[in-house]
């Protein structure tokens, strides 16, 4: 299993700083959230009240309906990675 000079320098660099710990992979910052702290304390919400069949036109929520409910509420469509 060869692996390629500076990936063996990092590791041990990581090593002479933070000991066997820092050997250790940490979560990968990804991609920047699509919602808000505030509009995802609103999703739940939703989710857990559930749908209204008079309102929203379902009796139980579908990913595609959650989908339109946020492009409806927060004006987040399509072009922002939403399927």
């Amino acid at each position: 299993m060869a692996k390629p000079l500076a990936i063996v320098r990092d590791w041990v660099v990581r090593f002479n700083e933070h000991g066997s710990a820092g050997l250790l992979n940490g979560k990968a910052p990804g991609n920047r959230p699509k919602l808000n702290d505030d509009q995802r304390q609103a999703l739940v919400k939703i989710v857990e009240r559930g749908p209204i069949p008079a309102i929203h036109g379902v009796v139980r929520w579908r990913r595609k309906d959650l989908v339109h409910w946020i492009s409806q509420e927060f004006r987040i469509g399509r072009d922002h990675g939403w399927s």
